[in-house]
């Protein structure tokens, strides 16, 4: 009997372990397989819903025209020199910073612009062949001569201006930001200045004239060490193959461009004319004057002297009142050393903010002192601000990885900090761009930043004393939060809050899946998308953030371009989100949800018809995104903002009909009788016919277990500009504003000239190959342009304001006073608008349609918030200065 039970035992036991074996096997193969085997491949057929999308957004489009004033186009002019050009790459430099500003108070605008002062990047000649040194560049102030005979702002560089004068030449020229500085215009310019990202125009004495706060940057080179190096996830180029695993970047190549060793800068220094000074130190010059009357502004270094100098990689600067004394203080927006970009990293890496309080007030003195971590916006993390929790994936001990996967638990995990060559990184955020805003409306500017691989910070002002973090609309979930808009977009009298992320890319199913193995142990951006698409705990969509409530988000609609929409736009395009999750709010196609990469923001009244818009540009690294084409692809967006009887905002793209994409050589002459626009092909790196059309797509096939979607992208898209700033300002003085658009440079050419990158070895010219085969091949170099636009509207009316608190401040123009209209229109009073490595600095515009200005209230910024109410006779299309003591005391008409 016990021989039979054995034996029986035995048999079911066996039994079990064979169920169970092939269950396991099994299992491990379906899971594979599910998560796996997903493959993309090329398709015949569009998909089926593309056809009646683009009619019916076009019906939508059409019928918005028909009902709105007649379009009128921007005109692109050649307003700059080869000098305003972007000469670097976005290896060596991540930002092209500009500033509108009056630099010599004649009441034209006049521009400034950042650039790579140590450069290596070395151009090519025509033939694509590399340059023996790189181009020498110093930051290029730009006077505005005045209009030509059609209206259009002429601009002269300083240092063919100052030529014609030989006194203060030395003063004129400091502004060019050498570490020596020339002091004549015949010393030679191959000299070395400072890496500069961003500047600012403020009149941070009180003496009536605006001083140039510059922010420099840190010599580094992105992913030049092993440990940031980022791996790629699977991507799919419309105009190429499948991206397999390999490494970034030009480490491959480096020896025909640049040797570099990454290192630690912060602490690093180097000599200059103020003695020795750490590599990203700020500059601060204070404007003196023209004693010359030669239309050029004598300046003086007082970076030192102030307390200003710095020493950290500084992208945005942000001047308030803060605790309402009555001198201007300062807010630095700062990101870690380049050299230490974690975003291909399983470890972290940030920056110390700063904030700068003026002693102006107290001691009679422009001195500074730095007050962040007493104030609590220093966004380090220490014990009493630890580093908020990140998720990865739980790997359940001893069981094959695939059981966790089956799982699919996602769990909070705190992320240790990078060290190369024995140096650890800051413990603090990565901060793009700062703006301040009076949330509360009590009085005192609170400040937003955005933080990328990270989260959007609100600080509360605590009465001047300090600062809290405070709950927002967009606290709970990580972003990579890039650039600000502020503005009443509503007309409720509150202003909102356009804060630009990465954008929808992410969800693009062209983009594989992340690989859920390098989940457990995960790289941080890779792993974000993938805690986006599983789990929502992060989310690349742009927020809108409604300034009745920080809390809750302002409700739009958006009609997409009828022309080039965004690709996440298309139904089979957006990859279903949070499989289980109830963390992310649903993804809505019609609105700002679907819309790219943005770097710079600008938001402006384009007809003057009382209604803010907004425009912005970005890609993430190189023309058309570069190797991540699809996920960081931006042509320039310009959303118009309608009036709606629904609640909330309605916009419809126009960039098209006012011919505003970022795309080089676009031609629109067929827009209006065919319905597209067009423009030649890349010569390099573009396999398909030699013409890009609008309507062009490329589609895939996401094939997986039982599923099979296909993908369209746009080829247009594609062939967008590096871009990086976008400024409105009104750069002819007609009443209409203008844009400013800056890119960045590379070995990306887009040009429909472009030609292979070659070197020379003795007297042969051979061709650079890419270093991985999933790259393009390297092109010849082609700078990042500055681009000018210039508003063509001419109906509605305008009026712009000029304030000057003549009360015992040392805040002149009344930076962050409140100025409405009417009882309808609400701007404030700024120096730093909050959009990526760009500011302007004029007096507040304000569109009023068909209706004069008859009445103005002015809340300016000091405690006691006090308020000026005046009447008005009807005005339009002119300039009024009012004083907070005396006034109306000018009006200019136009």
């Amino acid at each position: 009997m016990r021989k039979i039970l054995t034996t029986k035992y035995f048999r079911v036991t066996m039994a079990l372990f064979l169920i169970l074996g092939i269950f396991h096997f099994s299992f491990l193969w379906y899971v594979n397989h599910l998560i796996y085997d997903q493959t993309v491949s090329f398709a015949d057929v569009n998909p089926s819903d593309t056809k009646k999308f683009l009619q019916e957004n076009t019906k939508k489009v059409n019928e918005i025209i028909q009902n709105h004033p007649q379009i009128k186009p921007f005109i692109e002019i050649d307003a700059f020199d080869d000098d305003a050009k972007s000469w670097s790459n976005i290896f060596s430099q991540y930002s092209t910073g500009a500033l509108v500003f009056d630099a010599n108070n004649d009441g034209k605008l006049d521009v400034y612009f950042c650039q790579d002062g140590q450069n290596w990047t070395r151009p090519t000649d025509d033939n694509g062949v590399l340059g023996e040194e790189p181009r020498y560049q110093s930051n290029v102030l730009y006077i505005n001569q005045g209009n030509d005979q059609n209206g259009l702002p002429q601009f002269a560089q300083l240092k063919h201006l100052a030529k014609t004068n030989n006194s203060y030449v030395k003063e004129e020229l400091i502004v060019e930001n050498y570490l020596f500085p020339r002091q004549t215009t015949s010393d030679s310019e191959k000299r070395e200045a400072r890496k500069s990202a961003v500047a600012i125009a403020v009149d941070i004495n009180s003496d009536g004239r605006l001083d140039l706060l510059v922010g420099n940057i840190h010599e580094s080179m992105l992913w030049s060490h092993e440990k940031t190096q980022r791996v790629l996830t699977q991507i799919v180029r419309p105009i190429g193959r499948q991206a397999k695993a390999s490494k970034l970047p030009l480490s491959a190549q480096g020896s025909y461009f640049i040797n570099y060793t990454p290192r630690h800068n912060i602490d690093d220094t180097c000599s200059s004319g103020r003695g020795e000074e750490h590599h990203g130190a700020n500059s601060l010059f204070l404007n003196m004057g023209d004693k010359d009357n030669d239309g050029l502004p004598e300046w003086k270094d007082i970076s030192r002297e102030a307390g200003i100098e710095g020493q950290r990689s500084t992208l945005s600067f942000s001047v308030a009142d803060i605790d309402l004394d009555g001198d201007l203080d300062i807010f630095e927006a700062n990101i870690m050393d380049p050299d230490y970009w974690p975003g291909g990293s399983q470890h972290w890496a940030g920056s110390a903010n700063q904030i700068y309080i003026n002693q102006l007030a107290q001691t009679g003195k422009c001195v500074f002192v730095e007050k962040s971590q007493s104030m609590n916006v220093d966004g380090l993390y220490d014990s009493d601000n630890p580093m908020p929790s990140y998720y990865k994936l739980y790997r359940i001990p001893f069981l094959p990885i695939e059981y966790s996967i089956a799982l699919g638990k996602s769990v909070p995990y705190k992320m240790q900090y990078l060290n190369i060559n024995g140096k650890e990184a800051e413990h603090g955020q990565i901060s793009w761009a700062s703006v301040f805003q009076d949330v509360n409306s009590d009085g005192y500017p609170d400040i937003w930043v955005a933080n990328d691989l990270g989260f959007l910070r609100l600080y509360m002002n605590k009465e001047g004393k300090s600062f809290e973090e405070t709950k927002h609309l967009r606290s709970k979930q990580t972003g990579m939060w890039m650039t600000f808009s502020p503005g009443d977009f509503n007309n409720d009298l509150k202003e909102d809050l356009f804060a630009g992320n990465m954008g929808s890319g992410v969800l693009n199913l062209s983009i594989a899946i992340p690989d859920p193995r390098e989940m457990f142990e995960p790289i941080i951006s890779t792993n974000l998308i993938y805690q986006q698409i599983f789990y929502g705990h992060h989310d690349t969509t742009h927020a809108l953030i409604d300034g009745s409530n920080y809390h809750l988000s302002l409700n739009n609609e958006v009609t997409h371009s009828k022309i080039l929409p965004p690709d996440t736009s298309h139904l089979n395009n957006v990859r279903a989100l949070n499989w289980g999750s109830k963390n992310n709010p649903p993804f809505i196609r019609d609105s700002l949800d679907a819309y790219e990469f943005a770097w710079g923001s600008t938001s402006f009244d384009l007809q003057n018809d009382g209604k803010l818009d907004l425009y912005y540009v970005g890609c993430l690294y190189g023309r058309g995104g570069g190797i991540f084409s699809v996920t960081g692809s931006g042509p320039g967006r310009l959303l118009v903002n309608l009036p709606s009887d629904k609640k909330g905002l309605h916009f419809v793209d126009l960039t098209a009909e006012h011919h505003a994409f970022n795309i080089s050589e676009l031609q629109y002459d067929k827009l209006n009788s065919h319905g597209y626009i067009y423009r030649k092909s890349p010569l390099q790196n573009w396999p398909k016919r030699d013409m890009v059309y609008s309507y062009d797509r490329s589609s895939w096939s996401v094939q997986g277990p039982e599923i099979q979607q296909k993908v369209a992208n746009y080829d247009m898209i594609q062939l967008s500009e590096n871009g990086r700033v976008a400024i409105s300002s009104d750069l002819n003085g007609d009443g209409f504003l203008d844009l400013l658009i800056r890119n960045i440079g590379g070995y990306d050419s887009r040009s429909s000239q472009s030609v292979n990158l070659k070197f020379k070895v003795g007297n042969k010219e051979k061709v650079l190959p890419a270093h991985d085969y999933n790259y393009p091949t390297c092109t010849n170099f082609e700078p990042g342009t500055s681009r000018v636009f210039i508003n063509k509207y001419s109906d509605n009316y305008w009026i712009k304001i000029a304030l000057t608190d003549s009360s015992k401040t040392f805040n002149r123009h009344g930076i962050g006073a409140k100025v409405i209209i009417n009882n309808k229109h609400l701007r404030v009073k700024r120096a730093g608008q909050g959009n990526f490595a760009s500011n302007r600095f004029e007096d507040l515009h304000f569109g009023l349609g068909k209706m004069p200005a008859t009445k103005i209230k002015i809340i300016w910024p000091d405690k006691k918030q006090t308020t000026q109410t005046l009447s008005l006779s009807s005005l339009k299309n002119g300039t009024l200065t009012i004083s907070k003591t005396k006034g109306i005391i000018d009006w200019r008409k136009k």
